[in-house]
């Protein structure tokens, strides 16, 4: 029986080999003039040994080993300045990490089966030098990283689009209530969340290639045809059918970009990834007022026009996203061979259970039972359902709450994107601080403590609330650190399979 998929132990004994590249640790700069030259000798001599021969040599003896293999570029490293930021590295030292790959025993169990996508670019032999692996990692984030932010934008400015219509005033002119408005918002995130499993299956099923682009097309359409809303009902069927239509999108993409990036090198990118998300809301929201000064042309009210507006721009990047995101690293026709190789050959020595399904494989009874059973993931499940509770309320009605006060229209749109921007720094700081401490779960709290007096101060001052009092709270909710960064990339952590991630 084949023995479970991992990355697999040491299996030789430590080689006096020297690490050069962003995941490489540094030289201290306490170890004195001789250590370095003796590094820059080593490497020197290191580079001249592997001169001439193939980047697919079968030598075993030039890998790096595990324990040595420092963390890569992370998000404090942006934040260090002088003699702490400046790193000496040869770039062109061997960037290879030794896995059970390397083992001519253990090999046949982990190789790739001949279905796999990626199969034709597996070789345990083939190796990288680090200024090979820096270019790799630039082209996918040009490539993969960029557009998978872009999409997730444009998630967001649909998601949210209905707070700008309050203040448009889309509740009277359907002769709706707050009380419908609750409602609707609860069916929506009901049929969110139930679509996320499905959605998750036929993603696997099709490709996260095929099926986000599918995805974004469909939401982009529902959001025009909200155009048409003529009632309550209405407007509940199309807000259920958006939650169905946008239900697993978010864990679609990530596991899209699993395809291309180590567990390592995942966390400060979605840091990125949800930069983008709040860089979206705040700038949708100004766009937003913009387009709702479009009230009376063609005889239609403005927030009619941005539902059209903003599902135009959902269809057309669903166009994007159909000839921007490939099915694998081994049909990217913007990498080269050599670069494909490093990619697959990197990925795949860093999580082997990567490899267990095709990328159109299906997701079968046994995998969700799997998943499901794995206790390990309800305490992060449990966290992830309540962590943005205290937040949403308030986020959701601030601009009802504004346009109550008296604010216009223009001035509501405007003053509600201010939260987004300020969750930007926020966002950062809070992923920067799990990195420097390298710590989880207690830094996801840093949230909810930093929203509690803010609600305790609201529910305090009740109806009394003075509107800039209320307006700068409520802005400090929604401009709270941002902690779901941290809690996805430890789900991808953690999962031990493609069916589980």
């Amino acid at each position: 029986m084949t023995p479970p998929i991992s990355a697999g132990p040491t299996l030789h004994p430590a080689l006096p080999v020297v690490l050069h590249s962003d995941q490489a640790s540094p030289i201290s700069p306490d170890t004195g003039s001789e250590k370095a030259a003796s590094v820059v000798s080593s490497t020197a001599k290191e580079r001249d040994e592997h001169q001439g021969r193939s980047s697919t040599s079968s030598n075993r003896d030039d890998l790096v080993e595990p324990e040595n293999e420092a963390a890569p570029y992370r998000l404090v490293d942006a934040f260090r300045f002088g003699s702490s930021r400046r790193r000496r590295y040869d770039p062109d030292s061997i960037a290879t990490v030794r896995t059970a790959f390397d083992d001519e025993k253990l090999e046949p169990h982990y190789r790739p089966p001949p279905e796999w996508e990626n199969t034709k670019n597996y070789d345990p032999n083939f190796r990288w030098t680090h200024r090979e692996q820096d270019e790799v990692t630039r082209v996918l984030d040009k490539r993969v990283l960029f557009f998978a932010m872009a999409f997730f934008a444009i998630l967001n400015i649909d998601r949210n689009n209905t707070q700008a219509a309050n203040s448009d005033g889309i509740l009277k002119d359907l002769g709706m209530t707050t009380n419908d408005f609750n409602t609707a918002t609860s069916l929506f995130r009901g049929m969110f969340l139930l679509a996320e499993l499905p959605g998750q299956a036929l993603s696997k099923r099709f490709g996260p290639d095929r099926f986000i682009p599918f995805q974004m097309a469909l939401w982009g359409i529902l959001t025009i045809a909200q155009m048409g809303l003529s009632g309550k009902s209405s407007y509940f069927a199309c807000r259920a059918l958006l939650g169905i239509a946008q239900g697993s999108f978010i864990p679609d993409l990530l596991i899209y970009l699993s395809y291309f990036y180590t567990k390592k090198q995942l966390p400060i990118r979605l840091a990125l990834f949800w930069v983008a998300m709040q860089a979206a809301n705040g700038t949708a929201a100004l766009f937003s007022a913009g387009i709702l000064e479009m009230r009376g042309v063609g005889g239609l009210a403005g927030w009619r026009w941005l539902f059209f507006w903003e599902g135009l721009l959902s269809i057309l990047f669903a166009v994007i996203a159909w000839f921007a995101f490939v099915p694998s690293p081994s049909q990217a026709k913007w990498l080269n061979e050599k670069q494909a190789k490093i990619v697959v050959n990197r990925v795949l020595r860093d999580d082997a259970g990567k490899h267990q399904m095709h990328n159109r494989a299906a997701l079968t009874w046994r995998h969700f039972v799997s998943s499901v059973t794995n206790w390990r993931f309800y305490p992060l499940f449990f966290i992830g359902i309540l962590f943005g509770i205290p937040q949403s309320p308030p986020q959701t009605y601030l601009t009802l709450s504004l346009r109550g006060f008296g604010f216009s229209r223009i001035v509501t749109q405007a003053l509600s994107s201010v939260q987004y921007w300020l969750a930007i720094p926020t966002g950062l700081a809070v992923v920067l601080l799990s990195d420097v401490l390298q710590e989880r779960a207690l830094v996801a709290l840093v949230q909810d403590l930093w929203i509690l007096p803010m609600l305790i101060t609201i529910l305090g001052l009740g109806k009394n609330a003075k509107p800039w009092t209320y307006f700068g709270l409520v802005t400090l909710i929604g401009g709270a650190p941002y902690t779901h960064p941290i809690q996805t990339a430890w789900v991808s952590a953690i999962s031990g399979s493609v069916s589980e991630r």
